[in-house]
């Protein structure tokens, strides 16, 4: 009889007990008794079998598709319990439990535990010489023969590449020696790794340098270059890689731009030099408009000009007070001392870093001022007319100098106007001499 749940029935016995009650069998619908046989609990010891002196197996060697048991209790398994043991597991692990099955009377246990040990590999990762400066890293990295075939893509697809333990993704090894590694997702293997070497020369460039015009008194303009051959890795620029230097010098002329490679990852080739011009700077000087003098009976004088101008930069950056370089020398167009407006030109000499416009001055005579007073004159009535001798007393005031204030008191006398009066009284005595080419002149007049 196996283990399981039995409907119990009863009968009315033929005994002759059973003639002395009276028997009654009760029976409520839905319900009834049971009788129940458990499974028997056996416990196991699970053998090591086929190849193996053990429970244990290295990844991927062949395991057995059952094992060998007995009793732990050292007596035989019963016949009919049919039991079967088996390990599915394939993965590295050291508590892999058995499938066991038997006959539906039985329960088998077993503490027994089957261990999956990590097979061994060594992964190679290649030598690289001569890499240069920034390019990409693909060394060769070999997977050992003792990797499983179905494992071969997975592993070759988990590769991972380091320089001097940085990621070749995010990483650019300089100039020089460096070790290459490699790892793997592998988490059945015990990995042995073998480190390759990276040696890196350094990136040619060409470059050739651009010219620069400046003005004379300028700062230093900035020097650049331009990349003409090869390229640059990441955020590197010319700037930081190659120094320019400028000739000395800072007079008018050309100047040779010279360069040189400062970061040892680059082999720089200076295409060709620069050249740095340095330019005349170019002024403008305009001579004052509102130079002048009253009248002094002389001519102007040019060496009383001084500094009679002022300085414009062309170039709009510099101011200067007076002539950074050179001397001015005036002239006076059509020079007199006469009362007028004359044009005053300049010529800068003595110049090698400038560039002079000059723009032409004036320089004006105003009149000076004389007070010309007419003396009284007096005689009898005689009937007739006064008239007016050649002495008549004429005295000036602010003349220049004595021959024009002889000429004045001459020109007022000769302009003397006639006292056409007869009777006796006070009259007048007024000249039409009223304008003077160097002068202007006020009156005091006589009577």
């Amino acid at each position: 009889m196996n283990a399981d749940p039995y409907q119990l029935t009863a009968t009315e016995s033929t005994n002759s007990i059973a003639g002395y009650y009276d028997v009654t069998f009760e029976y409520t619908q839905g319900t009834h008794s049971v009788y129940t046989i458990a499974k028997k609990v056996i416990e196991i010891k699970v053998l090591p079998s086929g190849n193996l002196k053990a429970l244990t197996a290295e990844y991927g060697s062949v395991i057995p598709d059952t094992f060998a048991c007995e009793l732990v209790s050292g007596d035989a398994i019963p016949d009919d319990a049919n039991v079967v043991v088996r390990m599915t597991a394939t993965d590295v692990g050291t508590d892999h439990e058995f499938t066991i099955t038997s006959s539906a009377n039985y329960d088998v246990e077993t503490n027994d535990r089957f261990v999956i040990t990590k097979r061994t590999l060594t992964v190679t990762v290649g030598d690289v010489s001569n890499h240069t400066y920034g390019n990409e890293i693909n060394p060769t990295v070999t997977i050992g023969n003792n990797a499983l075939s179905s494992d071969q893509e997975a592993l070759e697809q988990s590769i991972r590449i380091y320089v001097d333990g940085n990621s070749v993704s995010d990483y650019i090894p300089g100039v020089g020696t460096h070790t290459l590694s490699a790892t793997v997702d592998a988490g059945n293997y015990d990995v042995t790794y073998v480190n390759g070497t990276l040696t890196v020369i350094a990136r040619t460039i060409r470059v050739t340098i651009n010219d620069v015009e400046a003005y004379y008194d300028d700062d230093l303009k900035t020097l650049t270059a331009k990349l003409v051959g090869g390229s640059l890795v990441g955020t590197d620029s010319l700037e930081t890689l190659v120094t320019l230097t400028k000739e000395s010098g800072t007079s008018v002329g050309d100047y040779a731009i010279t360069g040189a490679g400062t970061n040892a990852n680059y082999n720089v080739i200076i295409e060709s030099e620069g050249t740095y011009t340095i330019n005349p700077r170019p002024l403008t000087v305009q001579i004052s408009t509102t130079l002048g003098k009253t009248y002094d009976g002389t001519a102007p004088d040019v060496s009383t000009f001084g500094n009679a101008y002022t300085v414009t930069d062309d170039a709009g950056v510099k101011t200067y007070p007076a002539l950074p370089e050179g001397t001015i020398i005036y002239t006076v167009v059509a020079p007199s001392a006469n009362v007028g407006a004359y044009t005053v030109t300049g010529q800068i000499t003595g110049v090698s870093n400038y560039t002079y416009t000059v723009e032409n001055g004036s320089f004006a005579i105003c009149k000076a001022s004389v007070s010309i007073t007419i003396g009284d004159a007096n005689k009898v009535f005689d009937g007739n007319a006064p008239t007016f001798s050649n002495d008549h007393s004429i005295t000036v005031v602010g003349a220049v100098n004595d021959a024009e204030e002889t000429a004045l008191i001459s020109a007022v006398r000769n302009a003397l106007v006639a006292i056409e009066k007869v009777n006796a009284g006070t009259y007048d005595i007024e000249s039409t001499y009223v304008t003077d080419t160097n002068y202007n002149i006020s009156y005091i007049t006589g009577v």
